[in-house]
C-alpha cells in the first residue's frame, strides 16, 4: 500500500533551507535547518493545530507539526501532519499532540519523518512526555530534531527563544524492535 497523496497530509507553505548542524540547545528563532523565518511559519502551525485541543481538565494546549522526510527542494511545500493534545476524564485515555500527529502519519502509509514542531501553553518550551518519547523511538531516527516552543505572540514568534532535541536526547535507552529476542 502506497501513501494517499491526495487526502492528507496537509501542506505548510515555507522554503527549507539545509545548513550545517547547530550544538546549542535553547536558541532564539533560528536553527540549523530551518530558516528564521520557516521556523516562524512551523510554530505558528503548531500554534493553530494547538487551538483545536480538547483539554477541559489541565486547560494545557498543545499542538504538533510533523514533517514528512518528503525529499523536496528548497521553495516547495512541506508535506506535514498535525495533532494536538485530547483529554478523557479517565486521564491514562488522554493522547498528546505529538502522538497523535504520528499516528495520523502512520495511519496513511507515511513513516519517514524530518522534523516535529511543538507548541504548548505554557510560558516556556516543554519536553514530550514518556509515552511520546517511546512512540517517537519507535518511528523517528535518533537524530531526528524536535522543536517546542512556549506561548508567544505571532509579531515576536521570530524573537521568542525554543528548545532543541534530538529523539535519542529524549530517550536514550528506547526500547526498539532490535531488543526482541530472535526466533530460531
Amino acid at each position: 500500500m502506497t501513501p494517499d497523496k491526495n487526502k492528507t497530509p496537509q501542506k505548510v507553505q515555507a522554503p527549507v533551507k539545509p545548513q550545517a548542524p547547530q550544538q546549542a540547545k535553547t536558541q532564539p528563532a533560528q536553527s540549523a535547518e530551518f530558516s528564521r523565518e520557516t521556523l516562524a511559519i512551523l510554530f505558528k502551525a503548531a500554534k493553530k493545530a494547538s487551538e483545536h485541543a480538547y483539554a477541559p481538565y489541565s486547560r494545557f494546549k498543545v499542538g504538533a507539526v510533523l514533517l514528512l522526510e518528503d525529499g523536496r527542494g528548497e521553495a516547495s511545500q512541506i508535506s506535514a501532519y498535525t495533532g494536538c493534545n485530547v483529554e478523557n476524564a479517565s486521564y491514562g485515555l488522554t493522547c498528546c499532540a505529538e502522538r497523535i500527529a504520528i499516528y495520523k502519519a502512520v495511519s496513511d502509509g507515511n513513516k519517514k519523518f524530518k522534523a516535529m514542531i511543538l507548541y504548548a501553553s505554557a510560558k516556556k518550551p516543554v519536553s514530550p512526555c514518556g509515552a511520546c518519547r517511546q512512540v517517537l523511538a519507535e518511528f523517528a531516527s535518533a537524530d531526528m530534531k524536535i522543536y517546542s516552543i512556549g506561548q508567544f505572540k505571532d509579531e515576536d514568534v521570530s524573537r521568542t527563544s525554543y528548545a532543541i532535541y534530538t529523539v535519542a536526547e529524549l530517550l536514550p535507552h528506547g526500547f526498539k524492535a532490535s531488543d526482541f529476542i530472535e526466533k530460531k
